[in-house]
């Protein structure tokens, strides 16, 4: 098969998958046969590095409803994502949530992208080898799924599936049990079908493509309220979810699993339960004692393929707080800029292209955007979708994903996001949005390394209510300091604000934004801070020249400092 062509592929991911960035090590993560990674034992540094952040950051996929999912808000929730923000309250501890494709979780947590993983992720054997894990906190069964009236089964165990067209999530436990009858000769190769995504087995199923999909009961049942769908088998094996961390890190997986015990013993883990599945918690257990030897010893793979993105290139839509407006049936070009943060060379081969979105239409008349010649590891690379808006009015959100020349997807998931109005929007003075992207935007901007680390920034201009830049209010200093460890903070000449930060290129990202709330003693101040802190907040890109600091929204400078 072309490896374009392969790359191309919808590849799908049904209900309950393995780690698939940890077992595609074994399976088909390997992309250079020429190096090996090998399990080693990790310093235990995990917690003590999450402790003095006072933050965890966690690796989950936001495709998989009950237990992950991106909600009316387009803010990832569910059983899952409820319960690590359980966790972390628990420890003490913010909680920063990635969304990543499930076959790259286990490579993110590998090169320490991530401290932890929850994602429906059960307990095998071969995981066990790769990384550790907390006790359970959910048992789950695996569960068959065809079109409604179809007559298809009854399934009551694996070997039943060996008749039909079998969709399941790609790198799954369902998987595995396949290519077992597939390897057995009991089943022709072409009837196993894999996906990236439940959504993508879902859209085969109802379309005839496939006659039977496997998942787990809970992601059974919030398929089948959305109607089409029956259940053609249950009980296909019991599944044990727990949470997975760097082999070796025993004191995060201790703290953790106090915390679980927390709320098993308050009754939180119940109501969550009830509140996402519908259903009171299983019997939990902490997992057994491995047996010595019983655990198996993964083969050597080669390399990892991870991707982070950066930032946006263009139609920012600051993380679906504000969706750019694009007109009816208008092309617009969307732009990304990804790192290479594996160890596998990204080649012509190797492409982002849509996955699934809120709404049918989210895909935009997108087309697979390829990796142009060779991109290293630590390198980056400016990606362009080229898009269409959709006739109907709407907000509409479409999730992208990288794919290797076999077919597996990997890294963060990007998405794009805009509204359609019911009628055409008056231009305005931040609005940015073009027909076309440039692939170097601002290249004019002189950088220096950790440019906006060091010296303490009073602010000089802000953008005002008109879109233009004007002198701050006199007899108050604005100030901002960003320290080498991601913190900033500083005061409003009212109040006090502080917060973490990623700055990279020209890119910058600010989470866990807080201040005080003191009324400031004049409106015009009350209304000049009014509009600092919502500045410094979504910032997104920055600039230095000299003893100057811009910050920007978008394309527009928002915020200018003096060094001190």
């Amino acid at each position: 098969m072309n490896p374009r062509l392969q790359g191309e592929h919808r590849s799908g991911r049904p209900g309950h998958m393995i780690l698939a960035g940890l077992t595609l090590w074994l399976l088909a993560g390997a992309c250079s046969p020429s190096a090996t990674l090998e399990p080693t034992a990790h310093v235990d540094s995990t917690w003590e590095r999450v402790q003095s952040k006072g933050r965890i950051i966690v690796g989950t996929t936001g495709d998989y409803a009950p237990f992950e999912y991106y909600n009316a808000e387009y803010r990832l929730d569910g059983f899952d994502v409820a319960l690590i923000r359980e966790v972390a309250e628990r420890l003490g501890l913010r909680v920063e949530l990635h969304d990543y494709a499930f076959d790259g979780l286990g490579a993110a947590l590998a090169i320490g992208q991530v401290d932890a993983v929850i994602a429906a992720i059960s307990v095998t054997d071969e995981r066990e080898a790769l990384v550790d894990f907390t006790d359970v906190y959910h048992v789950d069964k695996g569960v068959v799924v065809t079109r409604e009236g179809s007559a298809m089964g009854p399934v009551s165990s694996v070997p039943d599936l060996a008749r039909y067209r079998v969709g399941v999530e790609a790198g799954s436990v369902f998987q595995a049990d396949l290519e077992r009858l597939v390897s057995a000769g009991e089943m022709p190769s072409n009837q196993v079908h894999f996906y990236a995504t439940a959504a993508e087995g879902t859209a085969d199923l109802l379309r005839g493509k496939l006659d039977l999909l496997v998942l787990d009961e809970a992601a059974a049942k919030a398929l089948l309220a959305q109607g089409g769908l029956e259940i053609a088998g249950e009980g296909l094996g019991t599944r044990r979810y727990a949470i997975a961390i760097p082999q070796g890190a025993a004191t995060l997986q201790s703290e953790l699993n106090r915390a679980l015990r927390e709320l098993t013993e308050d009754g939180t883990l119940a109501r969550l339960s009830d509140r996402y599945l519908g259903a009171p918690p299983a019997a939990l257990y902490p997992l057994p004692t491995p047996t010595p030897g019983a655990t198996p010893t993964p083969p050597p793979v080669g390399c990892l393929d991870a991707m982070a993105r950066i930032g946006e290139l263009s139609y920012d839509d600051d993380e679906m707080r504000n969706p750019p407006q694009i007109e009816r049936e208008n092309p617009f070009s969307k732009g990304w800029r990804l790192r290479n943060v594996g160890t596998c060379t990204w080649t012509e081969d190797y492409v982002l292209r849509y996955i699934h979105g809120n709404r049918p239409e989210a895909e935009l008349d997108g087309g697979p955007v390829f990796i142009s010649g060779e991109v290293g590891p630590g390198e980056t690379q400016d990606l362009v979708a080229r898009l269409r808006s959709p006739a109907e009015p709407g907000t509409y959100q479409g999730f992208w994903q990288m794919f290797n020349a076999s077919g597996h997807a990997f890294g963060e998931t990007v998405w794009v996001g805009i509204t359609v109005p019911t009628e055409t929007p008056s231009p305005t003075a931040t609005s940015t949005p073009g027909p076309t992207v440039p692939t170097s935007p601002l290249p004019t901007w002189t950088l220096t390394p950790a440019p906006v680390v060091g010296p303490k920034w009073v602010l000089v201009s802000i953008q005002d209510p008109s879109g233009d830049l004007s002198d701050p209010v006199q007899g108050a200093d604005l100030t901002a300091v960003f320290t080498a460890d991601g913190e900033f903070y500083g005061n409003t000449g009212c109040n006090s604000y502080a917060g973490d930060y990623e700055a990279e290129e020209v890119f910058i990202k600010i989470t866990n934004f807080s201040f005080t709330r003191d009324a400031c003693p004049t409106d015009e101040l009350n209304d000049q801070e009014n509009r600092f802190l919502p500045f410094m907040e979504k910032s997104t890109r920055y600039a230095v020249d000299g003893n100057q600091l811009q910050l920007l929204k978008g394309d527009n400078v928002t915020l200018v400092f003096q060094g001190q």
